[in-house]
């Protein structure tokens, strides 16, 4: 109630009776959920009113003085924090329930790594909470209320004048149950790996790996790089033309990374396929390491000629329809001649 009145100085004045409202109570009880018993010594807070605060009876009740429509929060050791707006009427229940977990990953798909030191946010109506992620790219949030939960990765953009924060493009739905932990990741492996060449190359040759899962045949990205199934680890590479092919190594058996970088060896081999002093088309002539294995191969053309670029560095044998074994050795930069 308030009333204005205008007081001289020095004067006394009757100001007559002030009669005072009663403020109200909030009443009820709080148990648990799921065995509906009661829940002595729960904390009960009225969040909007200086956090003035009451604690529950051993029957599970509670009354809280309150002016206004009341935000409660209520906190009981071993149980997730329940907050929810009360009226003065009686029956405001509190059932409080066994807090679960979120265990999540974050992904990086863009750079194909787990998302170390990233943030995460997890919402359910007012209930928000926040994590950043360790090394692993893993956070886990902990004596969460039960129920639906929108999981966000936060996105953060930064310029010279300012820094946005964003929700990201990045989310799912995860169900938190009592006393359980649900795992949920956001973003996910490249299922290939890029393989890039150094330097890259210029003539757009395919990209055959051949290993235990078959023979994936690759074409050039616009980038010069090219992308291969993750399956093919421990597959051999090999850089193919229309009629020559050459092996440049092996992706790595456990490979878990997303780009392999190899150096292109800077030669040159061409192998002259000459039958009673003329050029012979359409051989097939076949370059094999000093393990026996096949390093490359390829078909002579209307001059006679197989020219194999980037073998690499080392000794060959060179064979092909009747002919008699040549060895040759290849070094960088050179251009190695043959007549076959």
């Amino acid at each position: 109630m308030e009333r204005a009145i205008h007081l001289p100085s020095s004067e006394i004045a009757d100001l007559g009776t002030f009669v005072l409202e009663p403020g109200w109570q909030v009443t009820g009880r709080v148990a648990d959920a799921l065995t509906r018993e009661p829940i002595a010594g729960a904390s009960i807070r009225h969040a909007d009113a200086g956090g003035v605060e009451t604690t529950s009876a051993d029957d599970g009740t509670y009354a809280l003085d309150a002016e206004n429509l009341a935000l409660l929060e209520v906190r009981a050791p071993g149980y997730a924090k329940a907050d929810r707006v009360v009226t003065q009427s009686d029956g405001n229940d509190f059932l409080l329930q066994r807090p679960g977990r979120l265990a999540v990953t974050l992904w990086d798909e863009h750079e194909d790594r787990a998302c170390a030191g990233c943030t995460l946010v997890a919402s359910m109506g007012r209930h928000v909470v926040s994590a950043i992620t360790d090394g692993s790219g893993e956070a886990l949030l902990a004596d969460l209320p039960p129920g639906d939960y929108d999981v966000v990765q936060e996105s953060v953009r930064a310029t010279s004048a300012y820094v946005t924060v964003s929700g990201g493009s990045h989310t799912t739905t995860a169900t938190v149950r009592p006393l359980e932990t649900t795992r949920v990741a956001i973003g996910r492996k490249r299922d290939s790996v890029e393989i890039v060449f150094v330097p890259p190359v210029s003539d757009r040759r395919q990209l055959r790996a051949s290993g235990s899962e078959g023979v994936e045949i690759v074409d050039a990205l616009p980038s010069g790089s090219y992308r291969v199934k993750r399956k093919n680890r421990g597959a051999n590479l090999a850089l193919v033309a229309p009629a020559s092919g050459v092996v440049l190594g092996s992706m790595p058996e456990n490979f878990t990374g997303s780009r392999i970088e190899m150096r292109l060896h800077p030669t040159t081999t061409r192998v002259r396929c000459v039958r009673a002093g003329q050029a012979e088309a359409g051989v097939t002539v076949t370059l094999r390491n000093v393990r026996g294995e096949i390093a490359a191969w390829g078909t002579s053309n209307s001059d006679g000629e197989v020219l194999l670029a980037n073998i690499p560095v080392g000794t060959y044998s060179v064979t092909g329809e009747g002919r008699p074994t040549v060895t040759i050795s290849v070094t960088d930069g050179a251009t190695t001649v043959v007549d076959f």
